[in-house]
């Protein structure tokens, strides 16, 4: 069946552009087939984010020894079609703060709901958001490195313009994803690397900024699993680098990295099929007795933390409010996140505005100063 599937990608690259997009949604249709025997799974991550040069002198004072930021563990449940359930506590290099992320996507229902808080504060955030909105392939999230969402979601995206091509890398036949804006001639989004001899996952992954300027790149790795008789490859380490700098308070890329995020899976968490229902993809659902070491070290920290008497009401419509204003002053502080996954930065060409965009920590950075 493969070898079909090769053939037919080949020569509809050949034909004209309603061939070409025939070629990228084959190309999904194989990824698909490829990952069958997987109906589910869930497993353990950790990893890190850290910070070099340009960007680790821009938040000094937010920022741990080396630059890390921040360093997390957590849960990750996928079942196929696109449900993700990801848990995940984050430990904030700087004063060992933790504060817990949940994410749940309901693809049926085109809905994403978010919880966040932080261990000693008294109220959590909760929000419910479109699947575009929030979703498996952020950061602090396995979606980071296991692509299948994100790259279905790109493709079907009524703005992007997708096109597969293929390249050998250190001799392997690798398939190459390129994502491209309509609207922007001759323009580069994102590319994938994708190993279709390793059950079509993404192996590599470079971002870029307006101009066709490379500013990340991710290398992954895959290790074999056993489904019954199947063999099926899966993502359980992945590092990205970023190369963006501020300069004047404009985006640049230079040579060297400015920010390193690591991810992996815990070793020995891996299980598949384990009939996940509805009930799994809420974000009260009981992810159940982590397995690795550092995952209940965190789960036991974060249950001591004393959390204060619940507020009143109109303590809580204080608080909030005041969330609300350090928001708004928060647009003009320059936090700038790694470019791969978890921003665009296509809106600063656009419309010329700077946002914040690690979102965990100006969370983070703004209730610890309302302490």
């Amino acid at each position: 069946m493969l070898t079909v599937f090769a053939v037919v990608l080949t020569m509809s690259s050949l034909g004209d552009d309603s061939a070409a997009l025939r070629d990228v949604r084959s190309l999904i249709d194989v990824i698909e087939s490829l990952q069958q025997p997987i109906e589910d799974f869930r497993c353990e991550f950790e990893g890190s984010v850290q910070y070099k040069g340009n960007l680790a002198e821009r938040q000094k004072g937010l920022l741990g020894e080396g630059g890390l930021s921040e360093t997390f563990s957590g849960v990750f449940l996928w079942k196929r079609g696109g449900d993700t359930h990801s848990d995940t506590l984050n430990r904030r290099a700087v004063d060992n703060a933790i504060a817990r992320e949940v994410l749940v996507v309901r693809t049926k229902e085109q809905q994403s709901e978010e919880y966040r808080r932080l261990n000693d504060a008294p109220l959590g955030y909760s929000v419910i958001k479109s699947p575009k909105e929030a979703n498996s392939w952020r950061l602090n999230s396995l979606g980071w490195i296991f692509l299948l969402d994100k790259i279905k979601a790109q493709v079907g995206e009524e703005g992007f313009d997708p096109s597969v091509s293929d390249e050998v890398v250190d001799g392997r036949p690798l398939k190459v994803l390129t994502i491209k804006f309509k609207s922007i001639p001759d323009s580069l989004h994102f590319r994938y690397w994708i190993d279709l001899r390793k059950s079509g996952h993404v192996v590599r992954v470079e971002g870029f900024m307006p101009g066709k300027v490379r500013s990340s790149h991710m290398d992954i790795k895959l290790d074999p699993f056993k489904i019954g008789d199947a063999e099926v490859w899966m993502p359980v380490y992945g590092v990205t680098y970023g190369y963006v700098a501020l300069e004047n308070n404009v985006p640049v890329v230079v040579k060297e990295p400015t920010s390193i995020v690591t991810m992996y899976v815990v070793g020995g968490t891996m299980e598949f099929n384990k009939k996940l229902g509805p009930e799994a993809f809420r974000v009260n659902y009981k992810m159940g007795t982590p397995i690795s070491d550092e995952l209940k070290k965190l789960n036991i920290e974060y249950g001591q933390q004393k959390i204060g008497l619940k507020p009143s009401k109109a303590d809580a419509e204080k608080m909030l409010k005041e969330q609300v204003a350090k928001a708004d002053a928060q647009k003009n502080e320059l936090i700038v996140a790694i470019g791969l996954g978890g921003f665009d930065w296509w809106p600063w060409a656009v419309g010329g505005l700077i946002i914040a965009v690690l979102a965990s920590l100006v969370a983070l950075g703004m209730q610890r100063r309302r302490h």
